[in-house]
């Protein structure tokens, strides 16, 4: 039995999209999680309003970080502590940066409108973060658990025994 090991750069196109869009749900989940948790559920249509047109840049945002770390170049059937420090520091710059920019915006008199409204709250910045954090990294361990559970189900299925094995050294 040949055990075939896909290297990340390998995957199909298709593979590629899905993982992206995958990622994108998450944050996407995770910035509405945040807006959630921090209005304690209280989603008036002014504060829809700025998580519609904040979405787009925080998304943008994350997203180039995960980029710069290389996050979506890494296998997901084999994420390790490595990945997860990879993610932490993608979505920590991600964080410094918004937060940094919100930051500027107050100290600026004339900012146009567009750019107010599509500025989420500071709080939100820091829940997302451990929102996005906790959903990148659960979607990861989950699909590395899935494969795993497959490879073991099908060597139980083709009859093959695990043979005692002693390491020394």
């Amino acid at each position: 039995m040949e055990l075939i090991v896909t290297k990340p750069w390998q995957l199909t196109r298709a593979v590629r999209l899905a993982q992206a869009l995958l990622d994108l749900a998450v944050l996407s989940t995770a910035h509405l999680l945040a807006f959630v948790l921090r209005f304690e559920g209280d989603l008036r249509t002014d504060r829809m309003c700025t998580f519609v047109f904040s979405l787009p840049l925080v998304l943008m945002v994350q997203y180039l970080g995960l980029m710069i770390c290389k996050v979506p170049e890494s296998s997901w059937q084999y994420v390790s502590l490595h990945e997860v420090r990879r993610i932490s520091l993608a979505l920590a710059l991600a964080t410094i940066f918004l937060g940094g920019f919100i930051t500027a915006v107050d100290f600026v008199t004339a900012v146009p409108a567009a750019i107010q409204a599509a500025l989420p709250p500071r709080g939100v910045v820091f829940l997302d973060l451990v929102l996005g954090l906790l959903g990148l990294i659960s979607v990861r361990a989950a699909v590395r658990i899935w494969t795993e559970r497959a490879r073991r189900n099908k060597r139980g299925a083709a009859g093959i025994k695990a043979v005692p094995t002693l390491l020394i050294g």
